[in-house]
Formats: C-alpha cells, structure tokens, sequence
C-alpha cells in the first residue's frame, strides 16, 4: 500500500497520467514516492545527513589537494635511440719525439688499424702530464694521414703542438676510431726506387697502380726511418697527375720538411688509391 511522502495518509489515487496522488493533501509523486508537484503542503522534509556528507566533503579535498601538489612527471623522450657507432681497436707505436726551433713539440708515430673494418679519419691527441702524471691539458690534433685507413693497415702520423704548457711528460692515445661501410675498394699502389738525392733534401720514387685500370691517388706518405723502423723524419709530397695509369710508373717527388728528429736509415714509402670507373 502506498504512503504519500508528504502527509502520510494512505488514501492514494492514480491519476490519469499514471502517477500517484493524494487525497489528503492533494501532493502528487511518482511509485517510488518522489514528489511530483511542489505543493506538498507543510510536511517536513526528510532528514539531511549533513555529518556524512561533510565526512565525504573532507575526503573529496584531500584528494583534490593531494593531486594539486603532486609532482609532475619528468618528461618522457620518446624519440629514436641514436644508433650506436662500431669502434674500431687501433694501436700506436715506434714514437719519436723532436723539438720545434719556436719552442714547439711534434711527435712520429706509427698508427695501426688491427680491426676488421676500414676506419674513418684516423686521429690522435697529445696528453700533457705534471711531475705526479696526471694529467693538465689535452691538444686533440687531427694529423696528417688518409681519410680511409684500411684493415690490417697502417701509417705513419705526425702531431705539432707549437705552444705546449708547461708540463713534465706527454702521452700519446688515439682517438677512438670508428668504422665505415667500405673502404671504397681502395687498392695498394707499389712504390719502386725510393732514395735519398745527392742534395740530402729530396725523395725521389716512381708510383704504379696494381691492376689493369687506372687509379687515383689517395694517400703518400714518405718516411725517414731508423734501423728498427721507428719513424724520425717525414717528407712532403709533391702530389704526381692524377689518376695514375696502369701498367706504367709515375715519378715523384718529396721535400724533407723540419719535423726530422735524427737522420734516417732509410726512406720509406707506402701509397694507395681507389680505382677509377
């Protein structure tokens, strides 16, 4: 039996529009007893439950507070790993070392590739140490020598430092080496008759591609070497025509220049190119 809401007599009628009306107090409201119609004469209204709705309030703040002062999150880089360069292993070896006449440093080393893959820009630094060895300045220099160094190849690389600081010892170490795709199918070319001239200055030698096609030039190098093979003295190429043609011998011609430390045993040369299509 129904109960109306607002005066709680049960002398309920259903109306035309299927809702459910008093004839006590004239309040219209639906099945479920919710009022329909604002007349509802001067019944109270049912209790509020204000404690539990502040309890809820109270709650609801913490949270929003809680979620104000939350630290923001670091932001997330989301973009591609660079890709990781191969390094090549190098060594270094048969150093010497001479004095400029301005007081400047340079150093003749021997630098090998004893990787698997050609090299890009082979390199070294210079690492100047005080009286405990450790280290004070470093002078990265990219020295003279080939833009491809192929495996299993090496070559002869000189560092000038003109103003060094002050310092008690140097060490030498090569700048780690990364690899390239190719070498650019680089080919030896054989280098014949090298000596010194009567004037003690010039190198002389002649140069020919090993191969049927003709080949340009890439890299000369011409050394002064002691009985052991360290290196003590370079010599400046004059580059010949390029490219050099197969099956004959090109002639060339280097100047000792001033990075000599002592006279040479002997003088050597080492030369290799890429073919021409």
């Amino acid at each position: 039996m129904a109960t109306c809401p607002a005066c709680g007599s049960t002398d309920i009628r259903r109306t035309v529009e299927g809702a459910l009306s008093c004839n006590a107090c004239d309040a219209h409201f639906d099945a479920t007893g919710i009022p329909l119609s604002p007349d509802m004469g001067d019944a109270p209204l049912p209790p509020v439950p204000w404690r539990a709705l502040a309890g809820t309030a109270a709650v609801l703040a913490g949270v929003f507070a809680a979620v104000a002062w939350w630290p923001s999150p670091e932001p997330v880089d989301r973009s591609p790993p660079a890709p990781e360069v191969p390094v090549q292993p190098v060594r270094i070896d048969g150093m010497s070392r001479g004095v400029l006449p301005g007081g400047g440093v340079f150093w003749l080393f021997r630098y090998h590739n004893i990787g698997t893959a050609p090299i890009a820009g082979p390199a070294a630094e210079v690492v100047f140490l005080d009286v405990d060895a450790r280290p004070i300045a470093t002078r990265r220099v990219r020295a003279p020598a080939p833009d491809v160094l192929p495996p299993g190849e090496e070559v002869v690389m000189r560092l000038v430092v003109e103003d060094p600081p002050p310092h008690a010892s140097t060490r030498i170490e090569p700048v780690p080496a990364t690899t390239v795709a190719s070498a650019g199918e680089m080919v030896q070319v054989a280098v014949r008759d090298v000596g010194l001239d009567e004037d003690g200055r010039t190198i002389t030698g002649t140069l020919r591609p090993i191969g049927p096609g003709p080949v340009s030039l890439a890299e000369l190098i011409v050394v002064g070497r002691r009985r052991d093979g360290r290196p003590v003295a370079w010599a400046d190429v004059t580059r010949p025509p390029d490219p050099l043609p197969p099956g004959e011998d090109t002639p060339f011609r280097a100047t000792i220049g001033r990075l000599t430390t002592v006279d040479a045993a002997a003088w050597t040369a080492h030369a290799w190119g890429r073919p021409v299509p």
